[in-house]
């Protein structure tokens, strides 16, 4: 691209909101699963590969840290306004059996 003095966004089309969100979604896919188990090091790379997006598309995309707290809220409310949570059995030790498992 750059050899043709193109600009990346030529080559992505007009729609900015197309490409972030596709860019979004292939980098949070499982987000809220694997994100808070992710070391500093992994962290920085992951924020190298989010400025090259930026760049290359020329949309600015949220901080990765800013996504994984809007989601782990999100699913955090959903949880809280359920209105018919799961039915759950507790299950007391002495009501376990030797070898059972719960």
């Amino acid at each position: 691209m750059y050899s043709y003095n193109t600009p990346p966004v030529a080559f992505l089309g007009s729609s900015d909101t197309r490409h972030r969100g596709t860019i979004e979604s292939l980098l949070t896919g499982s987000f809220t699963a694997w994100y808070g188990s992710c070391t500093d090091k992994d962290r920085k790379a992951l924020r190298r590969v989010v400025r090259t997006a930026n760049n290359i598309t020329g949309c600015e995309l949220p901080s990765l840290e800013d996504l994984y707290t809007q989601r782990c809220l999100n699913i955090a409310r959903r949880i809280i306004e359920d209105p018919h949570p799961p039915p759950q059995k507790t299950v007391l030790p002495s009501e376990v059996q030797e070898g059972e498992r719960i």
